[in-house]
């Protein structure tokens, strides 16, 4: 079963997959991104669904609050540190 990361937003409470649950495969596919901010949302886009309620969220964040959020999400580690 995959662990669950959990946050809240504007008071509204979601649930994504834990970054450690990040298939090796996603992580392949997201080496050919064209620059870092390009991967990270090819990680994203593919683990949580660019249509899920939880990316309208991360969608609204500014960039000081997606950087805590993707440092929350990943326990601190950089995208390419699986």
């Amino acid at each position: 079963m995959a662990t669950l990361h959990k946050f809240e937003y504007k008071g509204k409470k979601y649930d994504v997959p834990s970054f450690v649950d990040v298939p090796m495969g996603v992580l392949r596919k997201s080496r050919k991104g064209k620059d870092e901010l390009d991967t990270v949302f090819i990680i994203l886009e593919t683990m949580i669904g660019e249509d899920a309620k939880a990316f309208e969220a991360l969608d609204q964040m500014t960039g000081t609050e997606f950087g805590a959020w993707i440092t929350a999400w990943t326990q601190g580690a950089g995208l390419g540190e699986a």
